[in-house]
């Protein structure tokens, strides 16, 4: 399906000259770049969600310690 889109007169420069020296068709160049922005969305999205499902920092040191405490533990 083809659709027309109305880009500046900058951007379509850009877009000429970033075709000639990929050797891509724009096209291509501007499916890949509506790919990237959905990629982009995503992880920003997905990061935002583990960042909200954190509830507390965790104390290194108390990690360590309880990692030190149960390797101790298996070698006795």
């Amino acid at each position: 399906m083809s659709k027309m889109i109305e880009i500046t007169d900058e951007t379509a420069a850009a877009l000429a000259k970033l075709s000639a020296a990929t050797g891509r068709a724009p096209s291509d160049l501007l499916s890949d770049a509506v790919a990237l922005e959905a990629c982009r969305a995503h992880l920003k999205a997905e990061l935002a969600r583990r960042l909200s499902d954190q509830s507390a920092p965790v104390d290194g040191e108390s990690v360590f310690a309880a990692l030190r405490e149960k390797h101790a533990s298996r070698s006795a």
